[in-house]
């Protein structure tokens, strides 16, 4: 068996323990797999605490998370064979479409594996969608299983099990797992890609991932606090609550003040001190409605830059960010923050005139819309002193 068989291309290992969507895992084991084209993939073995397992697998640098399930109406032993790519299927007695059909085989084990994961093993399976959901197939003679799954950012992974990012070496090692490369074949395509990346180094875009820490800038204390009042915009304003929100992007890791309002009708804003480490400027910011079918890991997916075409709100991403509130006072109408220590994930965008600010994490996103407001124009809604 070669070291490339053996070898684990992400950091995730057996015994290691995270929360995954909203449920706490322990992975008890890790299975090498490969279908009939050479292609290989990882299946990572989940025991849930309290019962149940999930299979995590890791394909060409993407996490999806898949459920065994057993179908109220499965589709006919006899029709599984006679399946073809881009095909109809019936499952549950709606229609199943067939993306793509194949063998797969069982490369390696390592630990605990779900039954009938044994080295050598081969099944057929069928790689398809029922609605919005990611559907296999897996059989061998009589033995059929069903899953359900869906995609997960890979931030998700590596912040549920304290995983580093991954390097470029890491990246072009998995390249030759998952393909039927030679290491030669490697070698230059990780030679060409630190030629690439020296040459276009200043046009990489910022990323969610951050390699060192940089020195923490404190926000200045603005004076404001719960059950103060305002007027801002031209509509008057109570404050609700009042958060202190560690803030890391790119070379930069501030902490900065994040206040709800609330006026008289009873709609809500968020008010939010510094764009950066050194600025003292505010965004006023209201619930943007037009985003909210937006998903989590589509917002994960956008980068600095232009906005994907098709999305609801066009403009440009100035940046993207980290986020954690360590403190949060007061009670909130709407809360714009998942509890103290709950890493959060976002960018800032530019929409025309108006700033875009969007903030997730895995079970939900918040969306924002709002406009720049000097730092003495806030200070005097107030009534407080303004900051220098």
């Amino acid at each position: 068996m070669s070291f490339f068989t053996r070898r684990n291309p992400t950091k995730l290992g057996v015994d290691a323990v995270g929360r995954l969507a909203g449920d706490n895992y322990r992975v008890v084991g890790r299975i090498a797999m490969t279908n009939s084209a050479g292609f290989r993939w990882q299946e990572y073995h989940l025991r849930k605490n309290g019962g149940g397992s999930r299979l995590l697998v890791y394909e060409a640098g993407e996490w999806k998370l898949f459920q065994l399930f057993e179908p109220t109406k499965a589709v006919p032993l006899e029709d599984l064979p006679l399946a073809r790519d881009g095909g109809l299927l019936r499952l549950n007695g709606e229609p199943l479409h067939v993306e793509y059909v194949e063998s797969s085989k069982v490369l390696y084990v390592e630990g605990e594996a779900p039954e009938g994961y044994v080295t050598g093993a081969e099944s057929r399976y069928i790689n398809g969608r029922l609605g919005d959901h990611m559907i296999v197939i897996s059989w061998k003679g009589p033995e059929v299983e069903y899953y359900r799954g869906r995609n997960l950012a890979e931030f998700q992974v590596r912040h549920a099990f304290s995983l580093p990012a991954p390097n470029l070496w890491r990246r072009a090692v998995e390249a030759f797992q998952m393909s039927n490369w030679s290491l030669a074949q490697v070698f230059w395509a990780v030679f060409v890609c630190l030629i690439l990346a020296l040459r276009f180094a200043d046009f990489i875009p910022d990323s969610p991932t951050y390699s060192a820490p940089s020195p923490t800038v404190t926000a200045s204390s603005p004076g404001l606090a719960p059950g103060q009042r305002g007027e801002l915009d031209h509509l008057s304003y109570q404050i609700e609550a009042h958060a202190l929100v560690e803030v890391r992007r790119p070379g930069q890791t501030f902490v900065r003040n994040e206040y709800t309002l609330v006026d008289p009708s009873g709609a809500t804003a968020l008010l939010v001190q510094g764009l950066d480490a050194k600025s003292e400027d505010w965004l006023l910011l209201t619930p943007e409605s037009s985003l909210a079918g937006v998903s989590p890991l589509t917002f994960a997916r956008w980068t600095k830059g232009k906005m994907p075409s098709g999305q609801p709100k066009q403009g440009n991403v100035l940046y993207l960010f980290q986020s954690v509130a360590r403190t949060i006072d007061g009670a909130r109408t709407e809360d714009p923050w998942r509890g103290p220590g709950t890493v959060e994930y976002g960018f800032l965008a530019t929409t025309g005139k108006d700033y875009l600010f969007v903030r997730w994490t895995e079970e939900r996103a918040m969306h924002y819309t709002g406009t720049r407001l000097a730092s003495n124009v806030v200070a005097q809604a107030f009534g407080v002193r303004a900051s220098h």
